[in-house]
């Protein structure tokens, strides 16, 4: 599936060159849909409502080395995250970055209609859990980079746009 996240990519480029292996993946603690009970006989012990996973799961950003090939098959049938991904962890090729920030899934309407909730927020009220919100001159929601300094990513009536990092320093400058 889908998944939104503000992800630091350059620390897992940084792990992934570090280790040398095959394949690093971003694994994450989802959120549980629904609230835990603990319960002894018919006294529940412990409540909480929608809390981390213990696990950790494939959130869904990788970085392969060309190597990666040695374990996929030309088959049509071969599914990365299934028996390659398996071999790979097999033979100590694959690392996992913890990612400890934003995480959600983009899988259903539900979680699409959230996310944009979120979105609406963040350009109220600088809420939105990835990003890092300005407001440029004319007033519209700008973006330094989503984690990076290097770009900016702007949302207005016309749509997003990314500017180099030397104009977004004249925003900086002249901005509101």
């Amino acid at each position: 599936g889908d998944v939104y996240k503000r992800q630091d990519l350059h620390s897992l480029y940084d792990l992934h060159k570090k280790s040398g292996k095959v394949v690093t993946l971003t694994a994450v603690h989802p959120i549980y849909k629904y609230g835990l009970v603990e319960m002894e006989g018919d006294l529940i012990m412990k409540f909480d409502e929608k809390p981390n996973m213990k696990d950790l799961i494939n959130g869904g950003f990788m970085v392969f080395n060309k190597k990666v090939f040695d374990y996929l098959s030309p088959d049509k049938n071969c599914i990365l995250e299934q028996e390659p991904m398996r071999n790979l962890a097999k033979d100590n090729e694959l690392v996992g970055y913890k990612h400890q920030g934003f995480w959600k899934s983009m899988d259903t309407q539900k979680d699409v209609d959230e996310l944009n909730e979120i979105f609406k927020k963040g350009c109220k009220n600088n809420g939105a859990p990835w990003e890092i919100w300005k407001k440029n001159r004319n007033n519209t929601n700008i973006l330094k980079g989503i984690g990076s300094d290097k770009k900016l990513i702007s949302s207005n009536k016309d749509g997003i746009w990314n500017k180099k990092d030397d104009e977004l320093n004249n925003y900086d400058n002249k901005g509101s």
